[in-house]
């Protein structure tokens, strides 16, 4: 039996009410470390703290008059199985009674943070978050979502098996004002291209976003964070994992953030993701005119087909 395996056995057969799963990340470790590793379990255990030995998880929480749902956005994630956590609740100058229900949690769980800034919007919230954050995998969950049971340690497995896997993300459950299963399915360039269909609620490694410079915070309008993130990482050559699961639950409500967007927000923030993002959409859709010439030749396709892409190539340049 490896020594990883037999701590993990001696400290399951002291601590029996614990999920095993938390103790899947331990590795490479000496045998003069067992008491001390048990001795800082106890301590975690008694006064509801991580466990810093084992893989950790940051939770960010950007926080801006969210009162009528952080309350359950934060008992999701105490209720979300897996107990290696830290959350990391970012007020962003809320003017509601959000300031309370944070101070009720940070005193009742020590896993539970604050950090105060000025409003500043979405962008700036979870950068601030992601400064605060001590571990290597952050969540991000917006304050009137649901994190669900199973998806972090599900997640955390698949990072061991790939060093440069940057996101992974799973299906999510509607509610609120409509019902049903969100699968976004596999990452597909083009299809991320056009337009976002990952939620922000995934498990990122969080040196990924050292090599874009965190989130957007100068969008026009705020709300498409996510989707800058997910082309920067795709421009450095990140690794996208989907896991057919259920990871949050997803509230559908008339006065989200998008679903206030008009016309001409959402015009402005495209024009900003794509003048930003050119280079990758040039060169993906160099790739798509030359197949398309390709199947021209071979179809004998007609010639507006070349028009168009031409067009489009034009247009990228300018």
């Amino acid at each position: 039996m490896s020594l990883s395996k037999k701590l993990k056995s001696n400290l399951i057969g002291k601590y029996k009410k614990v999920n095993s799963s938390i103790f899947d990340s331990v590795i490479k470790l000496k045998i003069n470390e067992k008491n001390q590793i048990i001795q800082e379990y106890n301590t975690c255990l008694t006064q509801n703290t991580p466990i810093k030995i084992f893989k950790m998880v940051s939770i960010i929480i950007p926080c801006y008059n969210v009162e009528a749902t952080l309350e359950e956005t934060i008992t999701s994630v105490v209720g979300c199985g897996f107990q290696n956590w830290e959350a990391i609740l970012v007020n962003d100058g809320s003017t509601d009674n959000t300031p309370k229900i944070i101070e009720k949690w940070t005193l009742k769980d020590k896993r539970f943070t604050v950090v105060y800034q000025p409003n500043a919007g979405l962008g700036a919230a979870r950068n601030k978050g992601l400064q605060s954050a001590s571990f290597d995998y952050v969540l991000p969950l917006d304050a009137d979502n649901l994190l669900l049971p199973g998806f972090i340690e599900k997640a955390l497995e698949r990072f061991r098996k790939n060093n440069n896997l940057a996101v992974v993300y799973g299906q999510a459950e509607l509610f609120g004002d409509k019902s049903g299963l969100w699968s976004p399915g596999n990452l597909e360039v083009f299809r991320m291209l056009n337009y976002n269909y990952i939620d922000a609620c995934s498990l990122i490694k969080k040196k990924c976003f050292e090599k874009i410079g965190g989130y957007e915070e100068n969008l026009p309008h705020q709300g498409h964070e996510d989707w800058d993130v997910w082309l920067g990482f795709i421009e450095n050559g990140f690794d996208f994992e989907f896991l057919k699961m259920p990871a949050f639950k997803y509230r559908v409500s008339g006065n989200s953030m998008i679903a206030g967007f008009d016309e001409d927000m959402k015009n402005k923030n495209l024009y900003f993701i794509k003048n930003k993002h050119k280079k990758l959409y040039f060169d993906n859709y160099k790739n798509l005119y030359f197949a398309y010439v390709s199947l021209r030749n071979e179809k004998n396709s007609k010639p507006f087909i070349t028009k168009f892409f031409n067009r489009i190539i034009n247009k990228l340049k300018s």
